[in-house]
């Protein structure tokens, strides 16, 4: 036998075996059916080891499922084989790919476990790899429950569980390594998908936006899943001139926050979750950074004072909303992008759309979403970083590799030919002298700026505007005093 780790799952990739777009299909189709046949057993497991609500529980496993479906959906046999036998045809593939042979996923086992595997896992099935899935070995029961299922669905030739990290460099140096927990340093190998779960999640409120419902989208959002989502915000930047009306609208939606929800979740987990809390309020008053807004057993609000607590440049996972003022846009951004870190995981603008269009501009983020938060974004690790980020977690693209096949020979081609192996010397000098002709023609007309029939004036200028009215009011009003009192004095002297 060989020594080689997983060593039936690296045959099977040499083997090509899951290539054929008819046995993913049958590999997601049983996949389906068993987890929806072990749902229930699967909930109540991600209740007890999470302390979510049963509600969130659920959430999570329709979001999986849905995961495993639209992946399903997207093979489309006919289309699959036309694009394999192009070359066949006589016609170019170039949008051919092919499956990275062996897919290694370290699932995330802190924050929605279930969703974290699955959703990886079908999109590596779809793209036609063989997988292994790093499921811990720990007293809970989902970990069992799911090793259970997935083992009993798939094929065990295309299909294994790891209950320790790969440790081997040989295999993780021919896979594709899914990193969902943070653990690699630096960029990314070629070969990994990497979540960067320590980045920051920020949210920027201007005096433009609405309170009231940017209030409810930023409880629901901290407060959703124990606070453990990364892009739940960490901190809340808020205007100072608005910091009051905006704290109230925080307390009013924290209060009628959804108690059934928190009545739901599991009481063995709230004792982590209380001291949590209790350790951030106590190093926050420690330093004396901040105050407490409220505090609940399950919630707080804080409000950070003072710019040297490690509090607004760290990731937090508590239920614990962290609020901080900020003179103006530019003094956020400022803030934001003089970080330790690169870029934010996410950053969340509220204000009328030109304050928006500007923080989104500035503030590095690696996405930005514009006055809402969407719900599913709260379930599943980061997005993999230097990826396209979209509605998908995993697309199937990340998955494969682009492998084209081109039959045709293109004109630009057939001219550098003639140039370097003409049959004579005439052809090679036609050959070169329109090479060069193409090379040095005049660019393409560039598209000119419109101009503008009339002044368009956004936010910023009509500050500067109202900036420069007061200018010129107080200088108008200057003069005018200085010459009624030179006319005054004049009279005066006259007598």
């Amino acid at each position: 036998m060989s020594n080689r780790p997983f060593a039936q799952l690296q045959a099977a990739a040499i083997d090509g075996r899951t290539r054929t777009v008819f046995y993913r299909q049958a590999q997601l189709e049983k996949l389906h059916k068993k987890l929806v046949a072990d749902a229930s057993e699967i909930v109540d497991a991600i209740v007890a080891g999470s302390g979510l609500s049963r509600t969130e529980a659920q959430v999570e496993f329709s979001l999986a499922l849905t995961t495993v479906r639209e992946r399903f959906a997207e093979l489309e046999p006919k289309k699959e084989l036309e694009n394999e036998y192009a070359v066949a045809r006589g016609e170019d593939a170039a949008s051919l790919r092919l499956g990275y042979g062996t897919v290694y996923i370290k699932a995330s086992s802190d924050h929605t476990p279930f969703y974290s595997a699955i959703a990886p896992l079908s999109a590596a099935i779809a793209a036609g790899n063989c997988v292994v899935l790093q499921v811990e070995n720990s007293l809970r029961s989902l970990p069992t429950i799911l090793r259970n299922t997935l083992k009993s669905a798939l094929d065990n030739d295309t299909f294994d569980i790891a209950q320790q990290p790969v440790q081997d460099a040989s295999f993780l140096s021919n896979c594709l390594q899914v990193v969902q927990d943070g653990s690699v340093d630096g960029a990314p190998a070629l070969n990994q998908l990497v979540s960067k779960a320590g980045s920051v999640t920020a949210a920027i409120v201007d005096r433009t936006a609405n309170f009231d419902e940017t209030a409810k989208a930023l409880v629901n959002a901290r407060f959703s899943y124990n606070g453990k989502s990364p892009y739940a915000p960490d901190i809340i930047f808020v205007n100072e001139f608005s910091k009051k009306d905006f704290l109230q609208a925080l307390l009013r939606h924290s209060v009628s926050f959804d108690e059934v929800v928190e009545r739901e979740k599991s009481p063995t987990r709230r004792g982590g979750r209380e001291n949590g809390i209790r350790d951030l309020i106590s190093s926050l008053q420690k330093d004396g950074n901040g105050r407490v807004i409220a505090q609940e057993s399950n919630r707080a609000i804080l409000e950070l004072t003072k710019r040297s607590t490690s509090l607004l440049k760290n990731k937090i996972s508590e239920p614990v909303l962290l609020v901080h003022a900020v003179k103006s846009l530019d003094d956020a951004i400022d803030f934001i992008n003089n970080g330790d870190s690169n870029e934010l995981l996410a950053a969340y603008h509220f204000g009328e759309n030109a304050q928006c269009k500007y923080l989104s501009q500035f503030v590095a983020s690696q996405v930005s979403y514009i006055n809402h938060i969407p719900a599913e974004l709260l379930v599943g690790p980061a997005f993999p970083t230097g990826h396209p980020i979209t509605s998908t977690r995993y697309p199937t693209s990340l998955f494969t590799r682009p492998t084209p096949a081109f039959v045709t020979n293109t004109t630009t081609s057939k001219t550098v030919e003639a140039a370097l192996n003409g049959a004579s010397k005439s052809e090679k000098s036609t050959a070169v002298q329109t090479l060069y002709r193409q090379a040095v023609a005049d660019l393409p007309s560039a598209h000119k700026r419109p101009k503008q029939t009339r002044a368009a004036f956004g936010f910023f200028e009509q500050s500067m505007l109202l900036n420069l009215g007061f200018v010129l009011l107080s200088t108008g009003a200057t003069i005018a005093a200085t010459v009624i009192l030179g006319k005054r004095a004049r009279a005066y002297y006259s007598h």
